[in-house]
């Protein structure tokens, strides 16, 4: 006996639309709440403990197979699809506890998923032996998880992002409910209403798909507007009071990890603002050790950006204490997002309050202390900020440069 190839086909799209909506969601908490680890950690266990709920309940559905599949299909595709627009929206415009919203939607869109495998298994238990049937499903489960494993990191969210990703899976869940609906066209009772059900559930998620690029602009705008507005305000006067106004030679950024990309482009701003009348330096604390700290004399500012990473952190502040003990530099400033004895113990900066921020994000924030302070030191030395090198040897836009053809 053999099964239609068309229903090995969907359930090798249910399954890849089951992971997708998990990695969706546990991606999504990542970005939102920091702490990738927990928050992968905690809503894969929590969405596979649904889908083991959902599974057992699925005994208690006995009759009509076919439409409370297609109506599953339905559900999973509309909550599932929608499900990182809807946390996101939470999380920026309304104050209802976001974690515990946040669980509830997973355990919902993972009740719904762990409904379907045992669904099409008992619906192809009628043309194939149990053994075939847990075969067939088992191993087209598997290669679905596998495509979308691949799939999600290396061209979905690049892409699309999370909340157009997780739309596409929702149409591909109502695709699978048309397709149920067209191969048993014949055994279905009351196919209307169910066509009906799934033409707006496909209406709905093609709108969303539509719209998801001004949501998520819209969304992360007003989700940063108000923490980049009190960065500007507590800026200040901050290049006197915080950096100091000595006549330093050579300042030294220094930053771990993704923090010290901005270290690098710090110094960078530096250089090109003050036309390299300020010698400017970047490392990693820990790097900074081996060698280049011996440049550190008193007339070198030296700035730390603290990382937000609990082991990382402690490096910083190990290095900043090391610095200030020293009292070679002629200034030691720290910048971070969370503060700490060692941290208060001298000059520093620190962000207005806001929720954990990863270092790819502090990244951003810090540039801004940066590249302001850059500037005031371009007008200080009497350049001008838009030309500062009076030569036009440096150009802000670079120019001059021949881009060859490539040959791989």
């Amino acid at each position: 006996m053999c099964v239609n190839p068309a229903l090995i086909v969907s359930v090798f799209i249910v399954a890849s639309c089951g992971l997708a909506y998990e990695l969706i969601m546990a991606a999504l908490a990542s970005y939102l709440l920091g702490d990738s680890v927990m928050q992968f950690s905690t809503v894969i266990g929590t969405y596979l403990f649904a889908m083991g709920v959902g599974s057992w309940l699925s005994r208690y559905i006995e009759r009509n197979l076919i439409a409370r599949f297609v109506q599953i299909e339905l559900l999973v595709g509309v909550f599932g699809g929608f499900s990182a627009a809807l946390l996101f929206l939470i999380y920026v415009w309304f104050t209802a506890p976001f974690k515990l919203v946040l669980y509830l939607a997973v355990f919902g869109v993972g009740l719904m998923v762990g409904l379907e495998i045992p669904l099409i298994m008992r619906i192809m238990k009628r043309d194939l032996s149990f053994k075939d049937v847990v075969s067939q499903v088992l191993t087209f489960d598997y290669l679905g998880a596998l495509a979308v494993s691949i799939l999600f990191p290396v061209l979905l969210v690049p892409h699309l992002g999370l909340v157009r990703s997780g739309l596409l899976f929702g149409l591909l869940n109502v695709l699978v409910a048309f397709w149920a609906l067209w191969l048993f066209r014949v055994q279905l009772q009351h196919a209307v209403a169910l066509k009906a059900q799934a033409v707006v559930a496909f209406v709905l998620l093609a709108i969303g798909f539509a719209a998801a690029g001004k949501f998520t602009t819209l969304a992360e705008a007003h989700l940063y507007a108000d923490a980049i507005a009190g960065m500007l305000t507590a800026l200040g006067d901050f290049s006197h009071g915080v950096f100091g106004s000595e006549p330093w030679k050579r300042i030294v950024y220094l930053g771990s990890g993704g923090l010290q990309g901005a270290a690098r482009e710090s110094a960078l701003k530096v250089l090109e603002l003050t036309a390299g009348k300020l010698a400017a330096f970047y490392d990693s604390p820990t790097g900074f050790r081996h060698g280049p700290k011996s440049l550190v004399d008193n007339e070198t500012l030296v700035v730390v950006y603290i990382s937000s990473h609990t082991y990382t952190r402690q490096y910083d502040l190990d290095l900043l204490a090391e610095l200030r003990r020293d009292r070679q530099a002629m200034r030691v400033v720290a910048i971070a997002a969370e503060s700490d004895a060692v941290i208060e113990a001298g000059p520093h900066i620190l962000l207005p309050p806001a929720r954990h921020f990863v270092d790819v994000e502090l990244a951003f924030c810090f540039l801004m202390y940066a590249q302001t302070f850059a500037l005031m030191q371009s007008l200080h030395m009497g350049n001008t900020p838009d030309t500062p090198s009076a030569s036009g040897t440096v150009n802000r836009v670079v120019q001059g440069v021949i881009i060859h053809p490539w040959q791989a």
